[in-house]
């Protein structure tokens, strides 16, 4: 495998491949092999998924837990459970997102003018 220590993975368009700029940019180039004439390119996707299968043998991930044909997944927290225990992740959104709102608000605030009382010199009856 070309792979070596941290990696980022940058993929080029289907019909022209990677700018020079992009490849520039870039310590090492990786390719598939194709072993027909039927095609220039492939799928983005399809190429990735190449790659990426081929880093994570390299990288010894481990693969993800099966019962059966079906992948093993977590059950996604409930609302109740995001509302009363959220996760230190959960949490920084929440706080974002607050501050977000009180910030949309205080633009609002600022945006309406105020109501001035105008008083012309005479006295209520």
């Amino acid at each position: 495998h070309p792979f070596r220590g941290s990696t980022c993975f940058m993929l080029g368009n289907e019909g022209q491949g990677m700018t020079t700029k992009q490849i520039e940019c870039c310590d090492q180039l990786v390719y598939i092999p194709q072993f027909s004439k039927a095609t220039a390119s492939l799928n983005v996707a399809v190429a990735g998924s190449i790659v990426l299968h081929h880093f994570a043998t390299w990288a010894k991930l481990q693969e993800a837990p099966r019962e059966a044909a079906k992948f093993v997944v977590d059950a996604p927290r409930s609302k109740l459970d995001r509302f009363t225990a959220p996760t230190e992740a959960e949490l920084e959104e929440i706080n974002q997102k607050r501050k977000e709102r009180a910030a949309k608000r205080q633009k609002g605030d600022d945006d309406d003018p105020e109501m001035v009382s105008v008083n012309d010199g005479k006295e209520a009856s």
